[in-house]
């Protein structure tokens, strides 16, 4: 609860007091040449060190959250990096199995030996003798 006033203490009176730049030396029982705020050196002193306790907090948090980041941001890339090469194995595994896919069908493919282009020619020859032959002789019937 202390640390909280003090904060609001700095926050409220130390910024306008060194914003105005005026310093005055005064003693009990003058007037001030100025209106603003007066501190005893306890006072003072104590606004000063919790002013610099602050600023000493704010700064240990914020490399607290750099160095946060800085690991989350090494987590996270490890992490995508550990991914992606699960990724490229799973790939590869992939591509060689369809390779060896398409190997053993082209060996299949390869193994058949195709029907002679002779027997081919020598039947579609003798079926054309047949058909011109049973052509040849209805038409000399018919005429």
């Amino acid at each position: 609860m202390n640390k909280l006033i003090a904060i609001i203490l700095c926050f409220m009176f130390a910024s306008p007091a060194f914003a105005d730049g005026k310093v005055a030396s005064i003693k009990e029982g003058q007037k001030a040449p100025f209106t603003g705020y007066l501190f005893d050196p306890a006072a003072f002193a104590t606004i000063e060190t919790d002013k610099e306790l602050l600023i000493k907090k704010c700064e240990a948090d914020k490399e607290f959250l750099v160095k946060k980041c800085d690991g989350e941001c090494k987590f996270i890339n490890d992490t995508c990096k550990n991914e992606k090469e699960a990724l490229e194995k799973t790939f590869k595994i992939q591509l060689d199995t369809k390779n060896s896919e398409i190997t053993r069908l082209n060996e299949i493919i390869n193994g058949h030996k195709p029907v002679s282009r002779g027997l081919w020619f020598g039947i579609g020859a003798g079926v054309g003798v047949i058909v011109t032959t049973g052509l040849v002789i209805s038409i000399a019937k018919i005429l």
